[in-house]
Order: structure tokens, then C-alpha cells, then sequence
């Protein structure tokens, strides 16, 4: 499919639509999300829904491979200035995250469908798309500069450590009240860790 009925509407209302079926799936998981519920939160009608998807399994097709698309092209290696981990771990956290504030649920959305829906997306074919946003991201890892960290301090531990605060930040933002001052904390948070785990 297409979605080319979707993606003549304007930029803004593709936005809103989008944002409703993250937060719904998110909330609800593919099965059990009312499409009433995604209509109501993107301001359309059901008969207008499934003009531009079908059906709601499409919608959630074009939602993840959306989200890939998104997350790839989040991450501008022209513009980085040093590779070394406490600078470059920041970078590319706080690149994704201006993608997050556009797209609250998101990364809820990714997380959930990947935990849920594998044999969905092996069905459509989209765990292809999944392996190579997950290549890419091993990529990023690979370019790391590890050479500041401290000797006592494994790169698998690391590595473990900022996914778990990556995981906690996406799973606590999309609600948060104060969305600012959790930026900061983030901010705080990588200042400490540079302070603390450097040579």
C-alpha cells in the first residue's frame, strides 16, 4: 500500500494523526487499540481513518516503518563534532530527542510493537527494515571513542547502563508534567557521568 491518500494531506494533519495512532497503540498494544479512540485523538472520522489506511493494520504498518524512517534520518553524522563516548553518547541521545518532541509516543510505540507484534511484522516483512535500523545502530557504537573511559568501567556495562536511562526517559517523557525540567535532569545526568566515569 501507498498511503498516498495520507500523505497528500498537509504535514501538520499527517502529524496529528500519526501522534494519535503512537499514543493509542502505545497505550493499548495493536490488538486491543479502539480505532475509535485514534480518530477521536487525531480529530477524524473512522470512514476517513480507513479512506487513507484501510484498516487499522495498515495504519500500524505505516506507523512502524514510519518510526524506522524517522529515528534513521534523526541522526546527522555530518554535523558531529567529536566521536569521543561522553560527547558523542549526548549528541546522538539529544538528536532523537527532538524527534521524541514531536513524536511523544514514539519511541513507546517502537518498544511495544517490537515486544508484541514480531510475527506481524514477519509477516509484512518488516523485521528487515527493523535489522537495519538495528545495524545502523551498531554502527553508531562502532564509530564510539571509548578511549577516555575509565579502565575500570567495561564499554558492554556502559553501553547497558545509558540504555537503561535511555529506556526509563523514553518510558517517563511522553506524560511527564514538566517535560523542560526533565530535559535538564537528562542534561545533568550525562554531566555527571562524564565527571564520574572519565579518566
Amino acid at each position: 500500500m501507498t498511503y498516498e491518500k495520507f500523505l497528500n494531506l498537509k504535514a501538520d494533519k499527517q502529524e496529528i494523526i500519526l501522534n494519535a495512532a503512537y499514543e493509542v497503540f502505545s497505550k493499548y498494544g495493536y490488538q486491543q487499540a479502539p480505532t475509535d479512540l485514534i480518530c477521536e485523538k487525531g480529530g477524524i472520522s473512522k470512514g476517513a481513518l480507513f479512506h487513507y489506511f484501510g484498516n487499522k493494520e495498515n495504519l500500524f504498518i505505516y506507523a512502524f516503518e514510519t518510526t524506522l524512517n524517522k529515528l534513521n534520518d534523526a541522526i546527522d553524522l555530518k554535523s558531529v563534532t567529536s566521536y569521543h563516548v561522553f560527547d558523542f553518547l549526548p549528541y546522538i541521545t539529544m538528536q532523537k530527542l527532538k524527534t521524541l518532541e514531536k513524536y511523544p509516543y514514539m519511541m513507546s510505540f517502537l518498544i511495544r510493537s517490537i515486544r508484541d507484534n514480531k510475527a506481524l511484522l514477519q509477516e509484512k516483512g518488516i523485521l528487515d527494515l527493523l535489522k537495519h535500523y538495528e545495524s545502523s545502530q551498531t554502527f553508531l557504537y562502532q564509530k564510539i571513542d571509548y578511549s577516555t573511559l575509565k579502565n575500570s568501567i567495561s564499554i558492554e556495562d556502559f553501553i547497558t547502563w545509558q540504555t537503561f536511562v535511555s529506556t526509563g526517559f523514553i518510558t517517563m517523557y511522553p506524560d511527564h508534567p514538566n517535560k523542560e525540567k526533565l530535559m535538564k535532569q537528562l542534561i545533568t545526568f550525562f554531566d555527571t557521568v562524564k565527571e564520574n566515569f572519565s579518566k
